[in-house]
This record gives C-alpha cells, structure tokens and sequence, in this order.
C-alpha cells in the first residue's frame, strides 16, 4: 500500500523540477489523481467489507437449512 505513497512523492520532486509556469497545472493533476485514488481505495474497502457480510450471511443461511432440514426429519 505505500508504494503509491512513494511514487506520488517522487512526482512531487519531479514536478517541483519543472519549469514554474508547469508546476500549479502539473500538482493540481497529481493532487487529482492522488484523490481519486483514495477514493477508488476507499469503494475496494467497502467492497471487500460486503462481500465479506456476504459470506458469513451465506454461512447463516445454510446453517438455518440444514438445521431446518435436520429438524424436519426429526433428528
């Protein structure tokens, strides 16, 4: 996860090595595509926290089944 940490700093140093009237335009960018990131970052989050809801509701379920299952056959 810190690689994008460190790729977005070395852009930093390179940016502040182009020529001024540049750099605004260029870290205004880079500024735009670090929040996209985060936000693309924080979506795979939320993602990965359903499907993980997902599952264990999935284990619920065919736990009720089978209990239901077992219960009807008397067991």
């Amino acid at each position: 996860m810190s690689d994008y940490r460190e790729i977005f700093e070395q852009l930093e140093q390179i940016i502040a090595d182009l020529p001024p009237d540049q750099r605004d335009e260029m870290r205004n960018l880079a500024r735009e595509v670090h929040s996209k990131r985060e936000n693309l970052q924080a979506a795979l989050d939320d993602c990965r926290d359903s499907m993980d809801d997902l599952r264990l509701r999935l284990k619920y379920i065919a736990f009720d089944k089978e209990a239901a299952r077992r219960e009807q056959r008397g067991i």
